[in-house]
């Protein structure tokens, strides 16, 4: 959705932070806005701060109430007609401390917001949304939804949750074929891959989300661009055979509608998993082209591996470490551009592989010959 002119967004938690920026920015770029909040009067400042030039509506909304929710989706129906983007940005924290002092009716205040106001969200609009020619839903998170932050636990743990309603397999997956932009399924195109023992042959399989702006960005300039995950070999078809009968459907049972068929499987899932154990990532970027009338072939790999000193996983020190060095390069100024920006046009990629590097972060560069 490039183009919001005309378009009717719905953000909630727009009364402050970054819910109000949003709706300040999105207005600037011609949206008709319906913004909720439970503080009226935060509202009313926001709604003060926008330039008005399109249509703009406020509603008082608990997003933790989910006939609060639907009301505040017929409103906007009511008001606007249509719905083309929801934002569910209304989130909440307590006063960092620790587990043992956080009262329940305050825990289960953090996740019924955070986690909940997000699902209930999703669920009143969703109808509406697939009404459009073009809709799109954006959750925010957190980094807390990586790694867990000291005296944060409520919300870390909320906030992990609503990564899990964007699950990379049943997504779509948006790769560059021929130099055109394409939209496949995820879980295909499912090859051979081999990394040093003791992982030897695994497979990788397009996936949703890991290509982020990567396509816009390179769209006609590039003629082939994927995003795949890797995995042990099996997995994928293991996936494709739950999704095939529907076993990660969210639909409940009609003759017992108590539970859904994917809250089944990812229970007995979270059984058998192991927990709390060393985990490694693994990582390979192919660029094949030309330099120098050359076909050339450049590989990067990386195997990082849970780090016992600090205690940190694999999986942590490879997505909160990078964005923690992309912050502190924000903060010292050797990113000087403001707002919203894409990694790849901003980010300098060898002062970060050199920050990568003294936390031994450590990519290794083989080139060959086409």
């Amino acid at each position: 959705m490039k183009d919001l002119r005309g378009k009717v967004v719905v953000i909630t938690g727009a009364g402050s932070g970054i819910g109000r920026k949003l709706a300040i920015q999105l207005s600037k770029e011609g949206a008709n806005l319906a913004l909720g909040d439970i503080n009226l009067e935060n509202l009313a400042r926001t709604r003060e701060m926008l330039e008005l030039r399109t249509h703009v509506s406020i509603h008082t909304v608990d997003v933790a109430k989910q006939m609060q929710m639907a009301e505040f989706a017929a409103e906007v129906l009511a008001e606007h007609g249509q719905v083309d983007l929801l934002v569910n940005n209304a989130g909440i924290t307590l006063t960092p401390t620790i587990f043992e002092e956080i009262s329940d009716p305050d825990f289960e205040r953090v996740v019924t917001v955070n986690m909940w106001g997000v699902y209930y969200g999703i669920r009143e609009f969703l109808p509406h949304l697939q009404d459009r020619p073009e809709a799109m839903i954006v959750n925010m998170s957190s980094l807390a939804g990586l790694v867990g932050l000291y005296g944060y636990t409520p919300y870390a743990m909320s906030k992990f949750a609503i990564r899990g309603l964007t699950n990379e397999y049943l997504e779509d997956a948006r790769i560059i074929k021929d130099g055109k932009l394409k939209i496949i399924p995820s879980l295909t195109e499912i090859e051979k891959i081999k990394f040093p023992e003791p992982w030897g042959e695994l497979e990788a399989f397009n996936t949703a989300g890991g290509t982020s702006s990567l396509p816009d960005l390179y769209e006609s300039k590039i003629q082939q661009l994927t995003y795949k995950t890797i995995r042990f070999p099996g997995h994928a078809q293991f996936f494709v055979f739950l999704k095939e009968f529907g076993l990660l459907s969210d639909n409940k049972y009609p003759e017992k509608p108590v539970v859904s068929p994917r809250e089944v499987i990812e229970y007995y899932l979270a059984q058998h998993l192991p927990r709390n154990q060393p985990d490694v990532v693994l990582a390979r970027i192919t660029i094949i082209g030309i330099s120098d009338k050359s076909k050339m072939k450049h590989i990067y790999e990386l195997i990082d591996r849970y780090d016992p000193e600090t205690d940190y996983s694999a999986m942590a020190r490879t997505t909160a470490y990078p964005t923690s060095i992309i912050g502190q390069f924000i903060a010292h100024g050797l990113i000087k551009t403001h707002g919203v920006l894409k990694a790849e046009e901003n980010v300098p990629a060898n002062e970060l592989i050199k920050e990568l590097k003294k936390r031994n972060i450590r990519f290794k560069f083989k080139e060959s010959q086409e």
